[in-house]
């Protein structure tokens, strides 16, 4: 995955720098707001504990980058001041465009383009046809997309992904690549390198009755000394054919692959089961995924510096900016809770069985 940096010379040199694209956005989002009323939604959702105001100029554009988001949606403010207000338009239903062309930078790479670093208070992100622009200080979150009926892939299943993964560190709220799975408010975290199994086995206990809180993208809270809250940020799940073939609960609810013939298909979980989506479950353990090579399943004690490794790469690879508040985040977990190796062998039927024992058995010490 490639993240270029596109801040990296004068900043001068791309349309005035962050701040004075910022002033375009916003003025952008005014007047597509202004022309086209009756394609205005608003939602309200609840990220990390914190309330989020999505003010949307495009009816499919909303639909499209809400889907992964739904499970998380409240009442409207009713007048509150939200944590972070996120304002886009539609550029197509509105006919207002962007004010400056991005040019070379648009790019359909997974990770997309990354525009500032880890100190700037304003920071940008373009991916597939979708620019956004985050206002740190001001908590506000303004972008824009070319067609809100074709966003792609991975803004239909990550919304606005690497400005909220800065607000959440900015928020003493870090968010690492893994799964989460629970029982009863209880959860255990699973981590491990892509290809070990994680998604199969977050997968097989969600359609067994477990609940699912994320496949990627988890927000890591210390509420107090030695508890660890696990919030969602997005109900996605991208499956491969093997996995289809494995878990044909799923395959069912999967969207088209796009391009076709593309490896993964992406499904939404709150719209599998959606009572069993949270927002929030305090984590009991973390389990370090393997391929058991179609051995039966086996699940054991393992260290916290192995589980810190399984954890660590992945999880800092994934951000748009990196910083110590998330290896720290991270650290204190695989310290303080306890871990284990998970061998995902052949037998699905029997995941289920042997993490509700893990959290079983931590409900007991």
């Amino acid at each position: 995955m490639t993240r270029p940096i596109a801040f990296r010379g004068p900043r001068s040199t791309w349309h005035g720098g962050p701040e004075a694209r910022l002033a375009e956005m916003k003025a952008g989002f005014a007047q597509a707001r202004d022309r086209r009323p009756d394609e205005f939604v608003e939602t309200w959702v609840v990220l990390a504990g914190m309330s989020v105001r999505l003010q949307v100029v495009g009816r499919d554009l909303a639909d499209a980058l809400g889907m992964a988001l739904r499970h998380l949606v409240v009442a409207r403010g009713d007048g509150r001041v939200p944590d972070l207000a996120i304002a886009a338009w539609d550029e197509r239903i509105s006919e207002i465009a962007a004010p400056a062309d991005a040019g070379s930078l648009w790019t359909t790479d997974e990770g997309g383009v990354i525009l500032g670093d880890a100190e700037d208070r304003t920071v940008g992100h373009i991916r597939d046809g979708v620019e956004l622009w985050l206002e740190r200080d001001a908590a506000g979150l303004w972008g824009s997309a070319r067609d809100g009926t074709n966003i792609g892939l991975q803004n239909r299943g990550k919304p606005f992904h690497a400005p909220l993964l800065v607000w959440h560190a900015d928020h003493d709220v870090p968010v690492m690549h893994g799964a989460l799975v629970g029982c009863d408010g209880a959860g255990l975290l699973l981590v491990g390198q892509g290809g070990t199994g994680k998604t199969t086995a977050a997968m097989a206990c969600f359609l067994d009755g477990f609940d699912f809180l994320g496949d990627d993208y988890i927000a890591i809270e210390e509420p107090a000394t030695r508890t660890y809250v696990g919030h969602s940020l997005y109900d996605s799940v991208w499956l491969t054919r093997d996995g289809e073939a494995r878990l044909p609960g799923l395959a069912q609810y999967a969207e088209p692959p796009i391009p076709t013939g593309a490896p993964k298909r992406l499904v939404h979980a709150a719209a599998v089961h959606p009572e069993r989506t949270p927002r929030a479950v305090r984590i009991r353990g973390v389990v370090c995924t393997a391929l058991a090579d179609g051995a039966a399943p086996a699940i054991s004690p393992t260290t916290g510096a192995k589980a810190l490794l399984a954890m660590a790469p992945t999880s800092t690879l994934r951000l748009p900016v990196t910083g110590a508040r998330l290896m720290d985040r991270m650290a204190a977990v695989a310290e303080t809770l306890p871990c284990y190796e998970l061998r995902v062998g052949g037998d699905l039927a029997s995941l289920p069985g042997l993490l509700r024992g893990v959290l079983e058995s931590g409900d007991r010490t």
